[in-house]
């Protein structure tokens, strides 16, 4: 890849926003309702789901999509699932082992939505810069 590592770092994260205002607009309103409302706050923190998505994007850059540049989309695809496996994971598993109220269900359909999310931005990506 011999493309500025910021212009990157704006396609991957225009390509992840895209995918997650998909979710967060459409998909994910009642699911969380339904599951999560003694939790779910009123309106969302933007500083902290901007730093969430900048911090993620740098870290799938750094742990997928650099490393994987020369491989083929299998790479790809078993990285990226695994990265966002374990970043849900990590909030979603948390959220369950320190909250009174959190649901299994909801830990079970964000961290799927985490692989697919990840995977999908990381081979749309991939596609892009070849």
């Amino acid at each position: 890849m011999k493309y500025n590592p910021i212009v990157i770092y704006f396609l991957t994260l225009a390509v992840f926003l895209l995918l997650d205002s998909i979710w967060l607009g459409k998909v994910s309103p009642k699911l969380y309702k339904h599951y999560l409302k003694e939790v779910l706050a009123s309106k969302p923190n933007f500083v902290a789901a901007a730093v969430f998505y900048f911090l993620f994007i740098v870290g799938l850059l750094f742990f997928v999509i650099y490393p994987n540049q020369y491989n083929g989309w299998q790479k790809y695809l078993v990285s990226s699932s695994m990265y966002g496996l374990m970043t849900y994971a990590t909030f979603d598993l948390t959220s369950q082992a320190i909250l009174k109220k959190w649901s299994s269900v909801i830990t079970v359909i964000d961290m799927s939505w985490g692989v697919v999310i990840t995977s999908l931005t990381s081979l749309v990506v991939m596609g892009l810069l070849r």
